[in-house]
């Protein structure tokens, strides 16, 4: 009885030492789900999406829950098979390897990074003409890259993204590998560079790069000298991401964004900066 006694205070006190390490776990999943919560919560509304699309998805392909044949863009899929799925899943998929998952990374990076400081600048309260800029060279970058045999569109589409940035921060001191630091007016052209050099690529980058010219001479350039907008947020987009009351202000120039905006004209935001590379 003595010995029975002994081994109930043991498991007793086991049994609520058990219990109490369980519920300290919980609560630590908890926070840990409480943290990435605001963190994507941080993340404007636009950029949130298409961030968490472009990781989780070439992620589940890694893994090989998605096979990479139903995802690519390819002209007879799309117009002879009517794959029409292809245009959308080309710009969130990335075939994750050995050899690419480095560049995958680095992509992410640069969407992260560059698509949420044009969304939280240059369009701040303004998500769903940020949509628009999106949808404007999705739509582009779909019809180059389908007659020039590009498989992907997310490379080109974050960099038509960073490009806009770019021109919008022209002066804004950027930090590249090995030390190096230049006007972000340069910084496309430098990953291009880049590419060009360590993987025989390029192509990609260019096509990125033309779009993102595209729309920003479109949107930004010309309705900004002449005086004549030549695009404008369908109404639509507006009812399904209502604009939030602020404004836009910056350090340098006089740009603004397309005036149909209820808000009025923008400056070109001065910014700090944003250091390749670094966290």
């Amino acid at each position: 009885k003595k010995i029975d006694s002994v081994a109930f205070v043991h498991v007793f006190f086991l049994t609520r030492r058990q219990l109490f390490d369980n519920i300290a776990n919980c609560f630590s999943l908890r926070n840990r789900i409480m943290d990435l919560e605001s963190f994507l919560l941080g993340i404007p509304v636009v950029t949130r999406y298409w961030f968490l699309a472009s990781t989780i998805v070439p992620l589940l392909g890694r893994f090989g829950f998605i096979q990479m044949q139903w995802m690519y863009l390819e002209w007879d899929l799309v117009v002879s098979k009517f794959h029409i799925w292809r245009p959308l899943t080309s710009a969130i998929y990335y075939p994750i390897t050995p050899q690419t998952g480095f560049h995958w990374l680095m992509m992410c990076y640069f969407l992260y990074n560059y698509s949420k400081a044009l969304e939280r600048e240059t369009y701040r309260g303004r998500s769903a003409d940020y949509l628009f800029m999106l949808i404007f060279n999705w739509f582009f970058c779909v019809g180059i890259c389908m007659a020039m045999g590009i498989y992907f569109l997310l490379e080109p589409m974050v960099m038509s993204v960073l490009y806009v940035w770019c021109q919008v921060n022209k002066d804004t001191i950027v930090s590249f590998w090995f030390g190096m630091r230049f006007p972000a007016r340069y910084l496309p052209w430098v990953l291009w560079g880049f590419n060009a050099v360590l993987r025989g690529g390029g192509t990609n980058e260019l096509v990125g790069i033309i779009v993102g010219h595209a729309y920003f001479f479109v949107a930004l350039k010309y309705p900004d000298e002449y005086g004549v907008d030549l695009i404008s947020t369908p109404e639509f987009l507006h009812r399904l991401i209502p604009d939030e009351d602020g404004g836009i202000h910056g350090q340098d120039g006089d740009i603004r964004g397309p005036r149909q905006q209820p808000r009025g004209g923008h400056h070109w935001p001065g910014g700090a900066g944003a250091r390749l590379g670094g966290n």
